[in-house]
Order: structure tokens, then C-alpha cells, then sequence
């Protein structure tokens, strides 16, 4: 199968300066819905989410979900393909997102390539999408493994398999959460690439996300103290590079967490999972 050209299928109004970066990419990238049980996933495609971080190949850089270029060695990228957009996630390993937000703020001002290489040295891309195939998912996957066959090591593709039932996709998310991973995405098969939050992909996960504000950090410990969008304060556990660089007052929080507790309705085991700044890389 030949790979087609992104200038062949990139939509005219993303053409007017012959780029598709910054806010262009954010507009452009397509986001999955939280699944609630009833949807049957038998028939459609699963795949590991990973818990990394977005990262959207354009030919030439990658940004983040936000629209930022995210600071990537030159090295890293030099074997990707300067003639197929990707979509994908830089990962490190699991239970490891707050090793990969350390890499990616200290890389911002690091001037000296050798050392960012070598700070960069177990990151990964990972691969799941060729966006601007017109095909649907699995003709978008197969695009993609093509485009990456003969990457760096520092390149893969999450591979992907047709679900048989909610049996099938329970074992799966199993398997996963038990490796300290993040969850499935569930892909509707003949559903083309289609940008902003719609229902063609759906995410399985076994923990929940929440936005709660930042009042200030905690003495005793690498927390932040923050309330929820009830009203109820809680500790938030962060990385120590958070807790030396804490948001303002008032800055939003997305945290990751166990549910709710029964009476108090605080949630249980929060962990900062990003900072919800203009400015902010993720």
C-alpha cells in the first residue's frame, strides 16, 4: 500500500499557510468520550491507552494535544516520516507520567542537544492514528504501521484487536491495570478520523479524572492542597518537581482518583495528573 501524501487528503481549510501546527493541530485532533458501560463493544477495535502524554506528528515536529510544540530532541524525531501526519503518545513506561512531565519541563530551556538526548534516552513515540488517511481506523492503523516500519527504536505502534464482547474487554482492561496501566480505547471500525470529542472513541479506564483548584502547597509532604468543584478541600500528591514549581492561587488542576468516599464525598487517593495552564506544554 502506498503512503499517501498529507497534501493529498489534508482538508482545504487547514491549507492557507500550508501548515498544520499550534492551534491548528489542537482544533484539528480528534478526542474520545468516557465509555459508561452500555455501549456493546463487540465488533470494535481495542488498543492499549497509554498513560503518557499526546503528541501529533505534522512531518517536521510534534505538538501536543494543546496546540504547543512539545521540546523534543532533534534526534528523536530524525527518523520519523516528513510525509504522513501521525497521532500518537510519548510514553516512558507504566506508572511513570510524572517521570515523562519531568522530562518535558526540563527540556523547555535546555539548550545543549547531547544532554537532552540523553534525558530523552527511554522516552518513547507511540503511534496509533495516521489522521489525514481518509480510510477508517483499521485502513488509518494499517497506514501508519507502514509509515513507522522502519523507524528508530524509539518509535512503535500499540497494536490493536477486534473486540469479541464486554467478557473480552474486562480480561483486557485486567491485564492492563494489573501492568499499572491506564486503561482501552475502543474505536468504532468504520468511523474515519473526525476532529473535536466524539462517540467513535470511547475510553475504558479504572480510574476517573477530576478538575479541582490549587490553593496552596502542603508542608508535610509533596501535596498540593486544593478543593473540589464541591466545595470539599483535599490533599493532591504530586511529583517534587510540581511542589517546587507550584501554579498560582486559583490555577485549575486535573487530577487522577479512586472515586468518592461514602460520607465525606472527598475524593480518594488524588494525584496530580496535569496543571490547566495556557502556557502548559500538556
Amino acid at each position: 500500500m502506498a503512503i499517501s501524501s498529507p497534501k493529498d487528503i489534508t482538508p482545504p481549510s487547514l491549507q492557507e499557510d500550508g501548515k498544520l501546527a499550534g492551534d491548528k493541530v489542537a482544533a484539528f485532533m480528534m478526542h474520545g468520550r468516557d465509555w459508561d458501560g452500555s455501549q456493546d463493544p463487540s465488533g470494535w477495535i481495542m488498543s492499549e491507552k497509554l498513560d503518557g502524554v499526546r503528541a501529533f506528528w505534522n512531518g517536521s515536529k510534534l505538538y501536543s494535544k494543546n496546540g504547543k510544540e512539545l521540546p523534543v530532541p532533534a534526534e528523536f524525531t530524525s527518523t520519523l516520516p516528513k510525509d504522513v501526519f501521525l497521532d500518537g503518545e510519548i510514553w516512558v513506561g507504566y506508572d511513570t507520567l510524572s517521570k515523562l512531565t519531568s522530562i518535558l519541563k526540563k527540556s523547555v530551556n535546555m539548550k545543549n542537544e547531547p544532554t537532552r538526548g540523553l534525558l530523552w534516552k527511554d522516552v518513547r513515540y507511540c503511534v496509533f492514528d495516521s489522521p489525514m488517511h481518509p480510510g477508517n481506523y483499521q485502513e488509518r492503523h494499517a497506514h501508519a504501521a507502514e509509515a513507522v516500519s522502519e523507524c528508530g527504536t524509539n518509535i512503535h505502534l500499540i497494536p490493536i484487536e477486534f473486540c469479541s464482547g464486554l467478557d473480552h474487554l474486562q480480561n483486557k482492561l485486567d491485564q492492563i491495570v494489573e501492568l499499572k496501566g491506564e486503561g482501552i480505547m475502543l474505536y468504532n471500525p468504520e468511523a474515519t478520523y473526525s476532529s473535536g470529542r466524539n462517540s467513535n472513541i470511547l475510553k475504558v479506564k479504572m480510574h476517573l479524572e477530576e478538575d479541582v483548584t490549587f490553593l496552596e502547597c502542603n508542608p508535610n509532604s509533596y501535596s498540593f492542597k486544593c478543593q473540589q468543584s464541591n466545595g470539599i478541600q483535599c490533599m493532591v500528591k504530586c511529583s517534587s518537581w510540581d511542589y517546587t514549581h507550584p501554579p498560582p492561587n486559583g490555577t485549575s488542576l486535573t487530577v487522577r482518583h479512586n472515586g468518592y468516599f461514602k460520607t465525606s464525598r472527598k475524593i480518594k487517593y488524588p494525584f496530580l495528573l496535569r496543571i490547566n495552564q495556557s502556557n502548559s506544554i500538556i
